[in-house]
């Protein structure tokens, strides 16, 4: 008496959960592998205190770069985090059940997880925004053939594309700090609620245009093409990826500071 049961499919469940939160202990163990040490810290901090901080004379350089940056995000946020929502429509539609399109919907966002630590190991010894744009190049393809997948080929598809185009998400972050060195969190800020609001606006465009609006003139080109429009969407944010500068150039570059005197 007093002992609780759970029905068999809510523990089942619960185990799932409990192995998933298991499967992320290596990103744990090794984001805490790179976790710099103490003094380096301190000492990186103290160079800040001494160096005189740069301020920006914002041009219309920079105005162009945060216009590039945004549709960058914009369009990168909706072949991912739009789009996503409708994976486990477009399989549902094709006769599929909850358990199987809920298991491809979770490799997506399984996978996104993994590649971003990933990605950004790679980013740390190659340029950014040609990371970002491999990335997307490689994952728009397989976002383009997932509607007409069989099989086991549907749910691989979804994990590489998952993994591919929400590999570049931490990777934007880092972009709009470098954008904003004095800056860094109000960067990261403004960049998550980009890149959440863009995905939450991708949500009602792909609806709108695979179905429509009932009574509208526009009934939707349907969900199997609406994925290979976004998939084009994700080439293009690749493309323009690139164009996007390392540092915004009508910033002041701050004189450096030895290292005998940042001691002081």
């Amino acid at each position: 008496e007093g002992v609780v049961r759970l029905q068999p499919s809510v523990a089942e469940n619960l185990l799932a959960l409990m192995a998933l939160s298991l499967a992320a202990l290596p990103a744990v163990v090794l984001m805490a592998s790179r976790i710099p040490s103490r003094h380096a810290t301190l000492a990186a901090r103290q160079r800040q205190r001494v160096a005189p901080k740069a301020r920006q004379a914002f041009t219309a350089a920079m105005l162009g770069t945060f216009v590039l940056f945004l549709i960058v995000l914009l369009l990168r946020s909706i072949s991912h985090i739009g789009i996503v929502n409708f994976v486990p429509i477009l399989f549902e539609r094709r006769g599929w059940s909850v358990d199987q399109y809920g298991f491809v919907t979770s490799l997506y966002w399984i996978a996104s997880a993994f590649s971003g630590v990933l990605l950004g190991t790679l980013a740390d010894r190659y340029d950014r925004r040609r990371m970002i744009a491999l990335s997307l190049w490689l994952g728009a393809p397989l976002l383009f053939l997932m509607p007409s997948a069989e099989g086991l080929l549907a749910p691989l598809l979804a994990l590489l594309a998952g993994a591919l185009l929400g590999a570049s998400f931490p990777l934007t972050v880092v972009i709009a700090q470098s954008l904003l060195p004095n800056a860094k969190g109000f960067a990261a800020g403004l960049t998550l609620g980009l890149i959440f609001g863009a995905g939450a606006i991708g949500n009602a465009l792909i609806g709108f245009l695979a179905d429509g609006i009932q009574g509208s003139a526009f009934s939707g080109i349907g969900i199997q093409a609406t994925f290979q429009v976004v998939a084009f969407g994700a080439l293009l944010a690749g493309l323009l990826a690139l164009a996007l500068p390392q540092r915004l150039s009508g910033r002041a570059q701050a004189p450096a500071v030895p290292a005998a005197q940042a001691a002081d």
